[in-house]
């Protein structure tokens, strides 16, 4: 197509508001010699009016307006009748041309910082639409085609959009606090299946970035859109919405039909970890004595069940015995309050749960995690606590189903190291690498306390020798604790977490008095820690 006019003229009418007109006339001439004879008929007009000296206030609007008068011209002259439909198009097309002055004019002055943060708090589909049209120079019939949305749509998203970004422009928008100090929370994941289910990490990727964390806490009292969010933390909606992806994808966020977007787990304030910290430890200094007295008048009747590593020495055998009874003590508590321990089943068959809670300056840390693989009778524990320095040499180890497998095969039959294929070497050594088992020439050990249980029922009765623990004083005063739990969560939890028992679920995690009753027995010389570099086992059972 011919452009038309000097160099002043071009820079006026330039080559892509022609090609615009002339699309516009491609199609409705159906012809491409009539549809540029229009267009430069109209370009013709609009030079001779602008070298008279008329200057118009929106130069796309009025280039339009002269456009149709020439179309309506073009359609009398041909005996044709211009269609309703025709003028609202041509109206469209103008309205779409005063936005595009009022961006033009945007990009050209010292505004261009306000654009660049009102195109950061877009979203995705507002905001590729802007960057195709403005900045990759694509028509409407390309974006429509790239993205698979319909042409009216894309008009109508550029319209919206521009108009949201004027409007943006003219608001004082402030960052909120997390853009310059953003916050730490810790995470708890409850797991029902062995790391091999999570090929990619998940869950315990999910909350390991900051941003992800910060997200977690903006949304969690006050719902919030992408926009606002993009807003308290600092970040450009583009970056943000990465995060935001993979969590609606996991439901740890929720989206509402409105757009906003709320947390999807309880987050522990501070203080509400301060009252439940207190509680427990008042519970802790109470039940700890009662419960090594117990076990310890019984010592003699709970060797005499013949457990593997039934006599190994009493400072060590302790580690599991008020593991267990502790268990014990909890697993009848949530029964009796109805605490359901189910996970949540997730998308990819994954069943967990999170619970986080909010970064403070504890006194004394009392940490405890647990690492559980189960399969039918078969269960493997092995728990973590923050006392001095008994897992410096662990990795964070959780045992497959088929190391799981293979270790109970072993114990079962009393196999050796040269009885393994090469396939179950494989397999065994990473038993060794992590401490659940060592070798002694050929001979394979362990070094903590196995229970056969569906041969010998040697697992229940440990309780049943210890079973006063149970109906007694340290009951009564664990259901007490837990009550008071319940109370000061109860106060400090959004209301949408009052509704389907999850305060029940947030006060059964009374996993720090296992670290409180540890301690105890710690500091009065009832458990030490071993020597050598598998000292972290001592902290293992197995049962089966």
């Amino acid at each position: 197509m011919k452009v038309l006019g000097d160099k002043m003229n071009i820079a006026i009418l330039d080559e892509e508001k022609l090609q615009k007109l002339f699309y516009f006339s491609l199609k409705k001439t159906g012809n491409p010699h009539e549809a540029e004879e229009l267009v430069q008929e109209t370009a013709l007009e609009i030079i001779k009016m602008l070298y008279s000296g008329y200057k118009p206030d929106n130069f796309n609007a009025w280039m339009w307006t002269v456009i149709k008068k020439r179309y309506a011209r073009w359609c009398k002259n041909k005996n044709l009748r211009l269609s309703k439909f025709e003028i609202d198009d041509i109206y469209d097309c103008a309205e779409i041309a005063s936005d595009e002055c009022t961006l033009d004019n945007i990009l050209h002055n010292e505004d261009i910082e306000l654009l660049r943060r009102e195109l950061s708090l877009m979203t995705k589909d507002y905001r590729n639409i802007i960057v195709s049209y403005y900045f990759d120079n694509k028509k409407v019939k390309a974006i429509s085609k790239i993205t698979g949305v319909p042409e009216g749509t894309v008009k109508r998203k550029l319209h919206e959009a521009r108009k949201n970004i004027k409007e943006g422009m003219e608001m004082a928008r402030t960052k909120g606090q997390r853009s310059y100090a953003p916050e730490e929370i810790y995470i708890s994941y409850y797991v029902n299946n062995s790391p091999e289910k999570y090929p990619l990490g998940r869950p315990w990727s999910l909350m390991k970035r900051l941003s992800a964390k910060n997200i977690a806490l903006e949304a969690y009292i006050n719902p919030s859109t992408v926009e606002e969010l993009s807003l308290a933390l600092g970040i450009a909606t583009p970056y943000i919405e990465d995060d935001l992806t993979v969590l609606l994808e996991n439901e740890v966020i929720i989206k509402h039909a409105d757009g906003r977007l709320e947390t999807n787990f309880i987050i522990f304030n501070a203080e509400t970890q301060k009252r439940a910290l207190e509680i427990m430890e008042d519970t802790g200094k109470r039940i700890s004595p009662l419960i090594c007295k117990t076990i310890e008048k019984n010592m003699e009747k709970i060797r005499g069940i013949g457990f593997t590593n039934h006599d190994m020495p009493k400072e060590f055998l302790y580690w599991c015995l008020l593991h267990i009874t502790l268990k014990k003590l909890l697993s009848k508590l949530y029964d009796e309050k109805n605490v359901g321990i189910s996970l949540t089943k997730r998308y990819d068959g994954g069943e967990w749960d999170i619970i986080a809670y909010e970064k403070w300056e504890q006194p004394v840390s009392y940490g405890s995690s647990t690492h559980n693989t189960g399969h039918n009778e078969l269960a493997f524990s092995h728990y973590k606590l923050d006392i001095d320095d008994l897992y410096v040499n662990d990795s964070d180890y959780a045992m497959s189903q088929n190391e799981l497998l293979l270790f109970a095969d072993i114990i079962k039959n009393n196999r050796t190291k040269s009885s393994l294929n090469n396939s179950e070497m494989q397999i065994f050594n990473n038993l060794v690498k992590n401490h659940v088992v060592r070798i002694s020439c050929d001979e394979i050990q362990v070094c903590y306390p196995v229970f056969n249980e569906s041969g010998k029922r040697e697992f229940s009765t440990y309780h049943e020798i210890i079973k006063e623990i149970y109906d007694g004083e340290v009951y009564d005063t664990l259901t007490n604790c837990y009550d008071l739990i319940y109370e000061a969560i109860s106060g400090s939890l959004p209301e949408r977490f009052k509704k389907d028992g999850s305060i029940k679920k947030a006060a059964a995690g009374l996993d720090s008095l296992l670290c409180m009753l540890m301690r105890y027995a710690y500091k009065n010389g009832i458990i030490k820690i071993p020597d050598g570099e598998d000292k972290s086992a001592v902290t293992m059972l197995m049962r089966y």
